[in-house]
């Protein structure tokens, strides 16, 4: 089956196209504060172009396409722009959508669809339980229980946030971009303030994920997924020995919708 993914992220807009299970292109676009439909068909029909392989889908191949946004105020423009472009009706991510994996936490409507797709990649790559870090404009941590169910997790501010913050509610704190500093102690203010943001990062990802997986799991290892912007800057310096998925949520994504597909 063809699949067709989008994930509308605060910070990044990512798409891919899938022949079967081989993500076979994949591209990320910054993600408008506005959008109209013609807009995003017209960003679609762009990327498209410059990234589809010559001939997909192949020859009156069926296609089925899945969008997933953690933006309300996109998330229609993004769907109407789908279905214009790919004349395809479009699953989108929400409480209506049969997932396949149970959500245990209190108000499963409100989690949002990265981390759902996050968590059906997960136990389809890693099995159950599993724990997932995805780094956007915040890094959420995403917890698989033992019996395959999405059971919670960890919401904290990302890199750009963390930094925006400081610059915010200290006159003299300037905004730093993340990078990874040479040393942990800094010897101007901006170093200091990288290593803060980089080093605080690594710190607080490693520590929640050692108290995710005493939750967890009583005996035996729990695998831990990376994904995200910020996923391969990080990655090096973890000790949770995370494994390295760029596209996690696109593959849960395209499980969602073959899934889907096969039930009709």
């Amino acid at each position: 089956m063809n699949v067709l993914a989008v994930m509308v992220g605060n910070s990044v807009t990512e798409a891919g196209l899938f022949a079967g299970e081989q993500l076979v292109a994949s591209w990320q676009m910054g993600t408008a504060a506005r959008l109209t439909a013609d807009e995003a068909r017209l960003q679609l029909r762009s990327a498209m172009a410059a990234f589809a392989p010559a001939g997909w889908p192949g020859e009156g191949a069926s296609v089925q396409v899945i969008l997933g946004s953690v933006v309300p105020a996109l998330t229609q423009p993004w769907r109407q722009a789908l279905e214009a472009e790919t004349g395809q009706r479009v699953l989108v991510m929400g409480p209506r959508l049969k997932t396949g994996i149970a959500i245990t936490c209190k108000n499963p409507a409100e989690v949002g669809a990265d981390r759902v797709a996050d968590a059906v990649a997960a136990r389809a790559v890693a099995g159950a339980p599993a724990v997932v870090v995805h780094l956007e404009a915040a890094t959420a941590i995403t917890a698989v229980d033992a019996a395959g169910a999405l059971a919670g997790g960890v919401i904290a501010p990302g890199f750009e946030a963390s930094s925006a913050t400081m610059a915010h509610v200290a006159a003299r704190l300037p905004e730093v971009e993340a990078q990874v500093p040479r040393q942990v102690v800094g010897k101007t203010t901006q170093e200091a303030i990288a290593s803060g943001v980089f080093w605080g990062e690594v710190a607080r990802i490693d520590g929640l994920v050692a108290m995710v997986r005493v939750e967890l799991a009583s005996t035996g290892e729990v695998p831990v997924l990376l994904t995200g912007q910020k996923a391969a800057l990080l990655a090096p310096h973890l000790t949770c020995a995370p494994a390295l998925h760029p596209h996690l949520t696109l593959q849960g994504l395209a499980r969602i919708a073959e899934a889907s597909a096969a039930r009709h």
